[in-house]
């Protein structure tokens, strides 16, 4: 008669265990288990992932920033060195806002003491910014808070960060550009603007704008009078006080344009990525790219409202000038 053949199962000695940090073959060593909350967010995102592989709308649609607002008016914007992070003022109250693009969403939001007329990012992320108030304050902000507070002479109205030297220029209505050194944690001699031969007064005129270029560290100043100067921060002299060069911008730009009242203001100046192509907006509603070793513009473009030129940028992808 034949017999069947049973296997024996193991006993409590040889049954693998699970418990107490016993090594199961169901859990790996070093991981936790996620649990409510964080589970449901791993979850979401890998089925989004997939979604997106197979539906195209999904790839095609456009994610909106949550709480990208403010309930009276905002006056600036500015995205991070590093693509990550994008951070507005507003009103009212006087309000800096940070958002996280990857978490397409607000980190966080801070009360100032007076509205921003400018800021700049000091660092790749929001570790270090340098916020310039209507009040003439200069405030520099950490990531947990205000860290400190300055104050300057006169109303300033632009900011420019030269990272070799470290230093904040900050143009105001007096004509002067103010130096802060922040390595040093102290004011510089600030730099002044000689009277343009086009202006008829002889006291020098309001700086508007600032840029630095970002391979030559060449520092160019818009004027109320339609000058742009330029000063060289590589040597530390009285000479660098003045601009070596000046660039009659509203000659250039003369009889182009759709104002009623011609300004001559130079409100916006940018350079391009390599330092060659410049572009300076005018109170006229006009734009003129120069090229930096010449001049005389290449192009001047005329926009129709005929209002002053509020922002000029280059747009390194498409190789465009975007003005507004």
């Amino acid at each position: 008669r034949p017999t069947l053949k049973t296997h024996e199962r193991p006993g409590p000695s040889t049954r693998p265990s699970t418990r107490n940090g016993g090594s199961g073959k169901g859990r790996r060593e070093g991981l936790q288990p996620l649990h409510g909350q964080a589970f449901a967010n791993v979850a979401w995102k890998r089925a989004r992932r997939n979604l997106s592989k197979r539906d195209e709308g999904i790839r095609r649609r456009i994610d909106l920033i949550q709480d990208f607002q403010f309930s009276s008016s905002s006056q600036t914007i500015r995205q991070s060195p590093d693509g990550r992070f994008i951070a507005a003022t507003g009103t009212y109250a006087p309000t800096l806002k940070m958002y996280e693009l990857s978490e397409m969403g607000m980190k966080f939001e801070r009360r100032l003491d007076s509205e921003a007329v400018d800021f700049l990012f000091l660092s790749q992320d929001y570790g270090k910014l340098a916020i310039l108030q209507a009040d003439r304050n200069v405030e520099l902000h950490a990531p947990y808070g205000k860290h400190f507070k300055t104050r300057i002479p006169t109303f300033g109205r632009a900011m420019a960060y030269e990272t070799s030297t470290c230093q904040l220029h900050i143009t105001s209505s007096s004509g002067d550009v103010y130096r802060i050194n922040l390595e040093e944690g102290r004011f510089s001699e600030p730099l002044s603007s000689s009277p343009s031969s086009s202006s008829a007064s002889s006291s020098p005129s309001g700086t508007t704008c600032i840029a630095t270029s970002p391979t030559h560290r060449i520092l160019s100043v818009g004027s109320e009078d339609g000058s742009l100067n330029f000063y060289d921060t590589r040597i530390s002299s009285s000479s660098t006080l003045t601009p070596f060069s000046t660039l009659n911008v509203s000659a250039s730009t003369s009889g182009y344009g759709f104002a009623t009242n011609p300004d001559p203001t130079v409100t916006s100046v940018a350079y391009e990525d390599t330092g060659v192509m410049l572009a300076a907006g005018t109170g006229t509603g006009c734009v003129a790219l120069y090229d930096v070793r010449s001049s005389k513009p290449v192009y001047v473009k005329e926009h129709n409202h005929g209002l002053p030129i509020h922002t000029c940028a280059f747009h390194q992808a498409s190789g465009s000038v975007l003005s507004s």
